[in-house]
């Protein structure tokens, strides 16, 4: 229920978000939002920071900074170029850190202050390395469906919403996206169903019905076409690869 940014500035590894695994040589930011899920291993030599924080924590300025600058959009791994501003960004994280360390008077608005500073320094960087394509339909499409995927499979449902013909909108998320608007639908179903049946103690069954599938069959169908195995099969693939440890 909060957003993670974890800046690597040395070392090497994995982090996996979302089922998706990102390979760590040197340095590397990665941004998660509420709901994702992530593991990750990195060798002893790997150094960094780790800030989270949610919008629900922040003044109402600091909340309405950060839907400008729509960091639900930001890419899980983003892409920063140049010496420069990764030396920005490590100067922020060492003065928040020393900040948060000290808590001298008035830390906590020179922390959210810098924090706004460093979201909006990725922006920038978002918008050149992975955004420049998307339009705001694009946008609005994809903040629908984030919204409206669990109770709305249809390419028609949102095409309507954004005043456009299930044509029209399909051709500009191909454009923008190079997928189509139903499998961006989908690709938003698959993942939580993911989410769910790995992290989760709900049944086949009671993980469809949350995502909009009345009928368990037509959800284990709907999966299988998808992942290549069954709802079942892939929790036990998933449940196989987790290690317990104990104190």
């Amino acid at each position: 229920d909060f957003f993670q940014i974890t800046i690597v500035t040395q070392g090497s590894g994995w982090h996996e978000i979302d089922f998706k695994k990102h390979t760590v040589t040197g340095k590397k930011l990665f941004f998660m939002k509420p709901g994702q899920v992530h593991s990750w291993k990195f060798n002893n030599k790997t150094q960094g920071f780790v800030l989270e924080f949610t919008t629900d924590s922040l003044s109402r300025s600091i909340e309405t900074s950060a839907q400008r600058l729509s960091i639900n959009m930001f890419a899980d791994s983003v892409a920063i170029k140049g010496t420069v501003i990764w030396d920005d960004i490590e100067s922020v994280c060492k003065i928040m850190q020393r900040e948060f360390n000290q808590k001298s008077k008035n830390y906590e608005i020179v922390l959210e202050g810098l924090l706004v500073g460093l979201l909006a320094n990725l922006s920038r960087s978002v918008e050149r390395a992975e955004t420049a394509k998307i339009n705001s339909v694009v946008q609005r499409f994809q903040a629908l469906v984030n919204e409206k995927y669990k109770k709305e499979h249809s390419v028609q449902f949102y095409a309507r919403s954004l005043n456009l013909t299930a044509k029209a909108l399909t051709m500009k998320i191909g454009r923008a996206l190079g997928k189509s608007a139903i499998e961006v639908i989908q690709g938003r179903i698959l993942l939580e169903a993911k989410r769910l049946l790995s992290y989760s103690d709900m049944s086949v069954a009671e993980a469809g019905y949350v995502l909009g599938f009345e009928d368990a069959n037509y959800f284990t169908r709907f999966f299988k076409k998808q992942m290549g195995l069954s709802p079942t099969q892939f929790r036990e693939r998933v449940q196989a690869t987790v290690i317990v440890k104990k104190d």
